[in-house]
């Protein structure tokens, strides 16, 4: 499924879900420091005009394993330099393991590789 919005911009200063796999955006996206975005590591958020990023983002995973997985949630055509306060991994499934996260900004994209860190007691 896809979900177009097309307002210009389109803004959050709450919660924002976002349903479908493929969400696309023609206008810019302004999450304000106050916003919880909520993402699936099988969506992905393509952003027409420029991303401004603030608050949490808040990804589900699910069935995290010992290997890592990188996805990339957001790809935008402009940047301003802005990250998201705190990026957490909420998983169904991690196995007894602490699930872990590291984000890159690029000039076009948001990448996070997320990745599960198992301590064994042995």
């Amino acid at each position: 499924p896809q979900l177009v919005l097309g307002a210009t911009p389109l803004q959050c200063n709450s919660t924002i879900f976002f349903s479908g796999t493929q969400i696309n955006i023609t206008g810019d996206l302004v999450l304000s420091s106050q916003s919880t975005t909520s993402i699936t590591s099988d969506q992905t958020v393509t952003i027409g005009g420029c991303a401004v990023f603030g608050g949490s983002l808040q990804v589900q995973v699910s069935n995290v394993t010992l290997s890592s997985q990188a996805f990339v949630p957001f790809s935008y055509s402009c940047y301003n330099g802005s990250k998201f306060s705190d990026i957490s991994l909420l998983s169904d499934n991690n196995g007894g393991c602490q699930t872990k996260s590291s984000s890159t900004y690029g000039a076009h994209s948001l990448s996070v590789l997320f990745y599960a860190e198992c301590v064994s007691s042995g």
